[in-house]
């Protein structure tokens, strides 16, 4: 189930760059896309959070 989750965080971590690249590419200044790359890390790690705590249950 660990490699599951290591997909998962691959692939997250590849959208959140190529959204960085496109916006960057797109004309989008830096300090705004410092704002929107950490807004989306946020809502990542309150999904991480949220599917830990669904998965413990599971596993009880």
């Amino acid at each position: 189930m660990n490699q599951g989750k290591g997909v998962i965080d691959l692939i997250a971590f590849i959208a959140v760059l190529g959204t960085g690249v496109t916006l960057l590419l797109a004309g989008t200044e830096p300090d705004s896309l410092a704002v929107a790359v950490i807004a989306l890390a946020g809502l990542y790690q309150a999904w991480l959070c949220v599917a830990g705590k669904s998965n413990s249950k599971d596993d009880g």
